[in-house]
């Protein structure tokens, strides 16, 4: 009985060790396709209809990287999804887009991308700061300057500088202690934080330039706490970062229109 009971054991074994494994990526979702241009190479699967537009996206690279006074070693690598569920079930991730960090790949729906590329060439040749500055750092730069002859503060297609100026009249900006937190920044919709931190860090460059800026990004990291962030911030720019966002929110207060940045 007992070695009947161990044959049936291995060849329940044998039974499942013999089953063909379950793809981890279903064919349709395989981003099997690529190919390359001078900045960047593109996987897509077979099924996606919607082209990438390599024009643009070699004009807005060639753009940031002059704006942002950096160069890269290596070439972007553009995962183009879909969709949503698409980006989902391949990455595990949710939403429509996002950058691996320590690596040269953004994962997107969009056939064009330029906040994913900003995170990507920000952190590999500047830095990786709290949220408020990173989120920050790629809305001030997507720019979509193919629309317009010159740079246009945007979010979705709004001026982020009048959002802001809305958002501050109705009360609806977040405390600056609950955006410097690495937890609680992520507490609010983005519909209100990214364009805020894209306002916040372009005034913050505009008016002490791009170095102080790319100074501060430097000595920071994504998971720092309040305490650090207030004294790199003081280390930077000789005052504190709440006298900072007090500019900022009197010039949002009296923002009237689209300025040349």
């Amino acid at each position: 009985m007992k070695d009947c009971k161990i044959f049936v054991l291995i060849f329940t074994c044998l039974l499942f060790s013999c089953k063909e494994e379950e793809p981890a990526i279903l064919e349709k979702d395989s981003l099997s396709e690529t190919f390359s241009s001078k900045h960047f190479v593109y996987y897509y699967s077979k099924t996606d209809k919607d082209i990438i537009d390599t024009v643009w996206q070699e004009n807005y690279y060639a753009w940031l990287v002059e704006q942002l006074e950096v160069s890269l070693s290596e070439k972007i690598q553009y995962h183009k999804y879909r969709d949503n569920e698409h980006i989902g079930r391949v990455t595990g991730k949710s939403g429509n887009g996002f950058a691996e960090l320590g690596t040269y790949k953004v994962h997107t729906i969009w056939n064009i991308d330029n906040h994913e590329c900003v995170h990507v060439i920000a952190t590999q040749t500047i830095g990786h700061p709290p949220a408020l500055f990173n989120e920050g750092i790629a809305v001030a730069y997507q720019a979509n300057y193919f629309k317009f002859p010159e740079f246009i503060p945007d979010w979705n297609g709004q001026d982020f500088n009048l959002l802001s100026r809305n958002y501050k009249q109705s009360g609806e900006i977040p405390a600056l202690d609950k955006l410097l937190g690495k937890y609680s920044y992520w507490e609010y919709s983005s519909n209100i934080t990214y364009p805020v931190s894209g306002s916040f860090v372009r005034f913050l460059i505009n008016q002490y330039s791009l170095e102080k800026m790319k100074s501060f990004m430097a000595i920071c990291d994504f998971n720092d706490s309040k305490d650090k962030i207030h004294n790199d911030f003081y280390h930077t720019y000789g005052f504190t970062i709440e006298n900072a966002w007090s500019e900022w929110e009197n010039f949002i207060l009296n923002y009237t229109s689209v300025a040349s940045l």
